[in-house]
């Protein structure tokens, strides 16, 4: 995630907290489905979880595991 110089015309992209803003996307590997969760801040920082299923209750089950652990935004 690099995202491309330029000026936004209203707002700000700066993130000055901890998941503040963050990117969630399920992605796979060798067949297999991960949540990836990336801390938009300048570290972009990243988490994978793999699913069991690819649905939305596993979605929600990895995502509380990581919140529980890392805290919540």
């Amino acid at each position: 995630l690099d995202p491309a110089p330029g000026k936004w015309k209203r707002g700000s992209l700066e993130v000055e907290e901890v998941w503040q803003r963050v990117g969630i996307y399920i992605t796979h590997v060798r067949g297999g489905p991960y949540l990836t969760l990336i801390d938009c801040r300048p570290s972009r920082f990243a988490f994978w979880q793999r699913l069991r299923v690819h649905c939305s209750a596993n979605v929600i089950e990895q995502l509380e595991a990581v919140f529980y652990e890392r805290g919540a935004p």
